[in-house]
């Protein structure tokens, strides 16, 4: 089972884990204080501990900057840091994730707009 990052809990985030939640083993992260309803109860990676060795990737959530320090950190690892559009867009091979990469980037797009509370059924599709 893969093991990945989640670095964001906002819409992105959100999608990502619901998505990838039953296919991957799933670490969250976040830099601010307090936990969305959704996030809670979940494994997280705290502040200041290590990354896991067996890290596959970091997924970020677009607002999360490529400077911080755990995105530095992933990068010197040379672990794959990702956001939710690459992670369905063919720079990974099918079932890389769990998922084909058509059907992943549409159903990360539904996920998306479901979380923000939109009511359209697909917002894209490669």
């Amino acid at each position: 089972m893969k093991k990945v990052i989640i670095y964001g809990l906002g819409v992105s985030g959100q999608a990502m884990y619901e998505l990838l939640g039953d296919e991957c083993e799933i670490l969250l992260y976040r830099d601010g204080e307090g936990v969305p309803e959704w996030a809670e109860g979940k494994k997280f990676l705290g502040k200041g501990e290590s990354i896991p060795d067996d890290t596959d990737a970091l997924l970020l959530s677009p607002s999360v900057p490529l400077n911080r320090p755990l995105v530095k950190a992933c990068k010197e690892k040379n672990i794959p840091v990702m956001g939710e559009l690459e992670l369905g867009n063919g720079n990974k091979r099918k079932d890389d994730y769990g998922k084909s990469n058509q059907s992943h980037t549409a159903q990360c797009g539904q996920v998306v707009l479901r979380a923000g509370q939109h009511r359209r059924s697909v917002l894209f599709d490669v």
